[in-house]
């Protein structure tokens, strides 16, 4: 029950996260492709391009590596490693903080003391679940420590197949000081729940299917 909950309650935040990434990509392969007809942009473009770039933390005119970033997070990974940071939502970090994915931040005040820690880390807290959700995929897609996962999921892309979570997580060691036991937890939260199943869910569909129940993605 208690999964159920949980997985209805965010497999549309992470649905709509995506969508807005890929509203930015989207527009963003439409000047790659009048930039490289060697057409002109006009300037509002170009500070649209300018601004995204900072955003995502890439040197301007870098088209290539903007692209590496800009694009949407699995589905599946998200829920498993939301469910293992959060205690299923039921941590103190999720409940008072909105904090599903165990970030954390060395500004002071920024986020909630864990009772035990090694360092003057806080993890962060968000107005928001939603926020929590676009913070953890600004993380995946900026972080220098996930580059890997950002060129495997582009060779997925590539080939025009869906993502494929346990690949993903495989890259991810970095992500927790459990580093490959990390990665095997997450893997067996993949597979115990069949998550995988979900990387194909869309939003505009008029329910989310999570193991053979219905939900609303509202």
């Amino acid at each position: 029950r208690v999964k159920q909950t949980f997985f209805r309650t965010l497999l549309p935040l992470i649905l709509k996260a995506n969508e807005e990434i890929l509203a930015d990509r989207s527009k963003l392969e439409l000047l790659k492709s009048t930039i490289e007809a060697r057409q002109e942009i006009n300037e509002l473009e170009k500070q649209w391009l300018y601004n995204l770039s900072k955003i995502y933390n890439v040197t301007s005119g870098n088209i290539t590596e903007l692209l590496n970033r800009v694009d949407a997070i699995s589905p599946a990974l998200a829920l498993a490693q939301s469910a293992q940071e959060s205690g299923w939502g039921r941590s103190r970090f999720a409940l008072k903080g909105n904090a599903l994915f165990g970030q954390r931040t060395w500004d002071e005040g920024f986020g909630m003391v864990p009772k035990r820690r090694s360092g003057k880390y806080e993890v962060k807290s968000f107005p928001s679940l939603i926020d929590s959700v676009r913070s953890y995929a600004r993380n995946l897609n900026i972080h220098p420590a996930y580059r890997d996962f950002r060129l495997l999921r582009a060779e997925m892309r590539a080939k025009n197949i869906l993502l494929n979570p346990y690949d993903l997580v495989g890259t991810l060691e970095a992500y927790s000081e459990r580093r490959d036991v990390y990665v095997k937890t997450i893997r067996k939260i993949l597979r115990t729940d069949r998550l995988e199943e979900l990387e194909a869910t869309k939003l505009e569909s008029r329910s989310v299917r999570v193991k053979g129940r219905h939900s609303s993605p509202s």
